[in-house]
Order: C-alpha cells, then structure tokens, then sequence
C-alpha cells in the first residue's frame, strides 16, 4: 500500500487516502454480464396460472376462523407471493379483524402461537388489535404461564411482534 496526497485548487487543499494494487479477480467479468433469461413458454405459464388459482381456492376454502387459514396467509406472505392474493388476504383479515374479540376470547388459554400469529398478520395488514389478548397468557406476576415457556415456535412468533411494535412505536 502506498499513500497517495493530491493537492487541489489554489486553497491548497490536500487529499491524502490509502491506494492499493489489488490482483484482477479469477472470475474475470462473467458476473458483471447481464444474462437475457429465456421467457417462460406457455405451458409454464399455464402452470404457474394454475398453481395460484389452486392456492386462491385454498385460501377461500379455508374456514374463516381458523387457525388453517392464519398459517396459509402467513405461509403466502413469508414466500414473498403474497402480492398474487392481495383481494383474498385482505377479505381473509377483515373478516377476522371484525370477529377478532370474539374469536381471541374463543382460543385456548394456553395458544400463545395461534394468538400471536393472528395479533401479527392483522397488525402487520394495517388493523389496530388491542395487545389484551396476551393477557389471558401471563400469570398473577406478569410473566408468561410455565405451560407457555416451552412453547417455542409461540414465543418466537411473540418475539417479531415484539420487534415489529417497538419498529413502528420508534417511526412515529
């Protein structure tokens, strides 16, 4: 490395930055070349058509209040698809997001998956959802039941909430 100084301008303003004589790469430019990707034919764009009309079906058939439907919606969004089923997943949390109490009050006390899966996907779509229903899964001292503490993939799924809230509480 040797050190390189520039002098610019009648100020006399002196730039000096570290230079370094780097080897050319193995690869050469094969990455820096665009490659045109061939177009789908159209039997792979009939299939791809297919494929979203059976995952629509899927996401209509499925029962309203179910726990089905809240891992479906969340399956779509976490595969970045969820832009295909726009229509079906707003109707899905809408219908949700008006039964939300009852259908919370309904869960089993110990759910904190299915609780915390539903509270994420209607506050993630935009619906403000009261953070009481947690409530029924904490003990006299504030903290979570013991049946709950091995409950991973809930307490996971609590923790993205978490994250999620304190994001958007920082934003405004």
């Amino acid at each position: 490395m040797e050190l390189c100084t520039q002098t610019v301008g009648a100020d006399k303003v002196i730039i000096t930055h570290r230079s370094c004589n780097h080897h050319p790469t193995i690869w050469g430019d094969q990455f820096l070349v665009y490659v045109d990707l061939p177009e789908a034919n159209e039997g792979e764009e009939k299939q791809h058509e297919d494929l979203k009309e059976e995952v629509r079906q899927m996401l209509v058939m499925a029962p309203s209040k179910s726990v089905q439907k809240l891992d479906l919606i969340n399956a779509i969004q976490r595969l970045g698809v969820g832009y295909h089923f726009e229509r079906e997943i707003k109707e899905s949390l809408s219908y949700m997001y008006t039964c939300y109490e009852e259908w919370i009050s309904e869960v089993d006390g110990n759910d904190l998956r299915t609780i915390a899966l539903c509270f994420l996907l209607l506050r993630q779509q935009g619906y403000y959802v009261s953070c009481d229903a947690f409530r029924k899964l904490t003990n006299d001292q504030g903290g979570f039941k013991k049946e709950l503490v091995n409950d991973v993939h809930g307490m996971l799924r609590h923790h993205n909430i978490e994250y999620m809230v304190k994001k958007f509480w920082m934003k405004h």
